[in-house]
């Protein structure tokens, strides 16, 4: 895991809502373990990351497998960025021309992400490195596209217009960077009315409507669905023909991905949905939320999703068991009682 991302010059990337969040949440706990090499900075609820420290004994060690330069620890291993629509405030307003010209009520309390996305990526192809392997995004908006944050009558309907139109956007700008990049699209993954009902999995779940309420209703998750249609058109997504991204693989050897795949900007929709309508008892707080999930369990499965994603479209085949060779190299444990 270590490796692979290391060799990423931007690593991995998470933006999006509070969803999004749990995905960075777990990813920390896999990486957060005795004598980790890591270290975690939290900046609240706009902006987290997971960093090599340049101070650890194994970090030398850890950069000499991976084929980078020390450079490579100017630029953090995955970064996670919150923002609940991914656009601003203007290009909101943008979205809606024509179809009932809303707004934000209320002003966003979190920065915009895409020029904090440009400068550390500026930051990461300074020197110009080598790249061996395509960066990461992951991305992901859903629940905060509801008509309680739009000025005026706002529609269902235009609102999964203006959805479609921010779905395009993101991916030009994607499209425009000159470095290869792996966008992976994150399904949005199902709230369940009335959660609190629920004591165990439904396998043969498809829906995320209430069993003993079928008319109930909760914010715009019924249009979830609708959502993820949406995107997997954008990135033409078929689950029956899902095949590796990379254009070169079986790499085993540290060398660069070709002129080609570095260039390409490459997009795949992440599909989470159905692991995730099964749980409707694994929900982080029934009658209070039954939008987010329990970290272990749902959530991690979420991360392993995204994990395996990574290795079916890597370039190359290394990533197995990991061994660190280093002269004189030993843990000692610290002795609480002094």
């Amino acid at each position: 895991m270590t490796l692979r991302l290391l060799r990423s010059p931007q690593g991995m990337v998470i933006v999006g809502d509070s969803l999004a969040n749990q995905m960075m949440d777990t990813w920390m706990m896999s990486f957060n373990y005795p004598y980790s090499p890591f270290i975690f900075r939290d900046h609240g609820l706009k902006f987290s990351s997971i960093s090599l420290d340049p101070s650890h004994i194994l970090t030398p060690e850890l950069l000499k497998l991976a084929g980078v330069a020390l450079s490579r620890l100017n630029t953090p291993v995955i970064t996670w960025w919150r923002h609940h629509h991914l656009l601003s405030e203007t290009e909101i307003e943008n979205a809606f021309k024509g179809i009932g010209g809303h707004k934000l009520r209320e002003p966003p309390n979190e920065p915009d992400w895409w020029p904090l996305f440009e400068e550390q990526r500026a930051v990461a192809y300074s020197g110009s490195p080598v790249q061996l392997e395509r960066d990461i995004v992951f991305i992901n908006s859903g629940p905060h596209w509801i008509r309680g944050e739009f000025s005026g009558d706002s529609t269902e309907e235009n609102i999964l217009v203006a959805y479609d139109r921010m779905v395009q956007w993101v991916n030009t700008r994607f499209s425009k960077l000159t470095r290869g990049i792996d966008v992976y699209w994150f399904s949005t993954t199902p709230g369940h009315m009335e959660c609190e009902q629920y004591q165990h999995p439904e396998t043969n779940r498809t829906h995320p409507f209430s069993t003993k309420d079928p008319a109930a209703r909760n914010y715009n998750w019924d249009q979830f669905q609708l959502m993820n249609n949406i995107v997997q058109k954008r990135v033409n997504y078929s689950a029956f023909e899902r095949t590796a991204l990379g254009a070169v693989r079986g790499k085993s050897e540290k060398s660069a991905i070709s002129s080609d795949d570095a260039k390409a900007t490459r997009f795949q929709y992440v599909d989470a949905w159905n692991m995730t309508i099964q749980r409707p008892d694994a929900h982080k707080g029934p009658l209070t939320d039954c939008l987010h999930y329990c970290m272990l369990g749902v959530v991690s499965g979420w991360r392993e999703l995204q994990w395996q994603t990574i290795m079916f479209d890597s370039a190359h085949t290394d990533y197995g068991t990991l061994v660190v060779e280093m002269d004189n190299f030993e843990i000692v444990p610290v002795d609480e009682e002094n």
